[in-house]
């Protein structure tokens, strides 16, 4: 039997090509043979979309003989979240294939972070082991490594006469057995989907990753030109003269006061500015009420995930509508570059020397450099909100960039699924201890508990940290329109 060993990389870093590095290959490439007896996946994430172009490839290759399994985190794959979808896929693989095969969520008491892909054919196995998990990212954007291993098989030697036994070949190295041992144990902590699953969670880890993160948005105003100026030449704007007090009055009226060293467009177009609006008082309560502050954001469960986001709709209407007002701005482009044109020429008759004409070399530089990041900026604001000038056009990834950055910038808040901290050992501990802490805080303030305290306690007593943590661990929480409902 002959076998192949390489070091496989995307090379999204720069690789030597002589280095002996190989590419790493694709799905495809790693399921080469059209007579496949199994394909075995391991994968601690992974993308329902990429499963089903899997499946699209795996119809053309293999027969109704053949297992296919695929072995995920039960908390990072997101099951709740993707149920539908990944049911669907999982009735579609148990209806095509060999008896065992399916969809496996995997429990244990730390993230199952194993990563394999197995495939075995009549005349080959292939094994890729790595950092790679079985994701379009991984594939397509990661820098990632793994060990390719590929095992040829030799022929079948057929017997001169039937009525001897067929030879058996010999074609697994030793490490192919413990592989498919490894796997076939995964079994005893794993449950094959579909599954209703309790309200139950081996671990804290698992309880966490089955919830998201919401943060407040505190993006930089995309519409405010930063001016740089250095401190000293700020403080000769500032200064009072009695020779140029319409100057002054320009000059304040621009850069408020001089205690800012910015300009925003709607002060160039002489429009009033509103203040931001955030989250309401109705909002940040029932974040408050539905949330545990964490090192890393508030803490959602799954169950009150659309609660927070209907929420938040009215401060979202009010900030897009904002929003909409300073984009359909950036089409007056003369009145802006006008209006910029008037701020710069305040600057240089406060700045220029009274008996000179011209500006001092120092402060022409201030100034040149000023006109040639002003004109960079502006030309990447219109480019970033897809403003048509000078007959620009924007492909379709401008415009859905376009689209992102808009959605982004008139949220308040906004929501993500948990990441996986748990391969930092001192990220987890923290996120862990900060989510304790919130609970342990809230049981000992004094008045009114909030609503998921509430579903968490009960009647119970928490004294320990571990008292939090069973509770947290195993309470089945109850949506708002559950309890509220009129039997």
């Amino acid at each position: 039997m002959s076998s192949t060993l390489e070091f496989a990389s995307t090379k999204k870093l720069p690789v030597e090509d002589d280095c002996g590095v190989v590419d790493m290959p694709s799905i495809e490439e790693i399921l080469a043979d059209n007579q496949l007896n199994k394909c075995l996946i391991i994968s601690a994430y992974t993308d329902v979309d990429w499963i089903e172009m899997l499946l699209n490839i795996l119809s053309e290759k293999t027969s109704k003989k053949t297992l296919v399994q695929f072995y995920l985190d039960r908390g990072a794959s997101k099951y709740r979240l993707v149920k539908n979808r990944l049911d669907a896929l999982a009735y579609r693989i148990r209806n095509s294939f060999s008896k065992n095969s399916g969809i496996y969520l995997v429990s244990c008491d730390g993230l199952f972070h194993s990563k394999m892909i197995y495939s075995e054919s009549l005349t080959n196995i292939k094994v890729v082991v790595g950092s790679i998990n079985f994701t379009k990212r991984a594939f397509g954007d990661n820098e990632e490594i793994a060990l390719v291993e590929s095992y040829y098989k030799p022929k079948i030697e057929r017997p001169r006469h039937r009525r001897k036994r067929k030879k058996t070949r010999e074609y697994r190295p030793t490490i192919i057995d413990p592989m498919l041992r490894y796997i076939q144990n995964l079994g005893r902590v794993s449950i094959r989907i579909p599954h209703k699953f309790d309200s139950n969670y081996k671990t804290l880890r698992n309880r966490l990753l089955d919830g998201y993160l919401f943060k407040r948005v505190n993006e930089v105003d995309p519409f405010v030109f930063q001016l740089n100026f250095p401190k000293e030449f700020l403080k000769r704007l500032s200064k009072k003269n009695d020779n140029n007090d319409e100057i002054i009055d320009r000059l304040n009226y621009y850069l408020k006061d001089l205690k800012e060293n910015s300009i925003s467009i709607k002060k160039i177009l002489g429009e009033k500015e509103e203040n931001e609006q955030g989250l309401t008082k109705q909002e940040r309560s029932k974040l408050k009420s539905y949330s545990l502050e964490s090192s890393y954001g508030f803490w959602v469960p799954r169950e009150y995930y659309a609660t927070i986001i209907k929420s938040c709709e009215k401060s979202k209407k009010n900030k897009e509508a904002k929003l909409d007002d300073s984009i359909n701005s950036l089409n007056k482009t003369a009145q802006i570059e006008k209006g910029f044109e008037t701020f710069k020429n305040a600057i240089i008759e406060k700045v220029k020397p009274i008996d000179k004409k011209f500006l001092n070399p120092s402060d022409k530089k201030i100034i040149d450099r000023l006109q040639a990041s002003w004109q960079k900026w502006f030309k990447k604001l219109r480019k970033k909100f897809c403003i048509p000038y000078d007959n620009a056009t924007y492909s379709e990834l401008e415009k859905d960039a376009c689209q992102k950055l808009k959605d982004k910038l008139s949220s308040n808040l906004y929501g993500y699924p948990m990441p996986n901290i748990w391969d930092d050992v001192d990220a987890a501990e923290e996120f862990e201890s900060s989510i304790l802490n919130s609970i342990e805080y809230l049981l000992h303030r004094i008045g009114k508990k909030t609503t998921l305290i509430k579903d968490l306690i009960g009647e119970n007593i928490c004294v320990t940290e571990e008292d939090i943590k069973e509770i947290l661990v195993k309470h089945e929480f109850k949506l708002p329109i559950t309890k509220n409902t009129k039997k």
